[in-house]
């Protein structure tokens, strides 16, 4: 069965809506690593980095795929 691009743009959206959800937690968590030691030793600001990263090469494929749905 073939999957129209609508189909495929709420699967880009929900992915992007994770990856900005977990730039949020890092970005959160790595506010608190001073004071609370159970967060120390991680790299916050590396992991933020990495999901901008994500939603950055991820993004050019959600516009089109919204252009598309929206298409028809």
């Amino acid at each position: 069965m073939k999957r129209r691009a609508s189909e495929h743009f709420e699967e880009l959206e929900m992915l992007s809506l994770g990856i900005e959800g977990k730039r949020m937690l890092w970005k959160v968590l790595g506010t608190r690593a001073s004071s609370d030691g159970r967060l120390v030793g991680f790299d916050f600001s590396g992991l933020q980095r990495r999901a901008e990263s994500q939603r950055r090469r991820l993004e050019p494929f959600r516009l089109g795929l919204a252009a598309a749905a929206l298409a028809g």
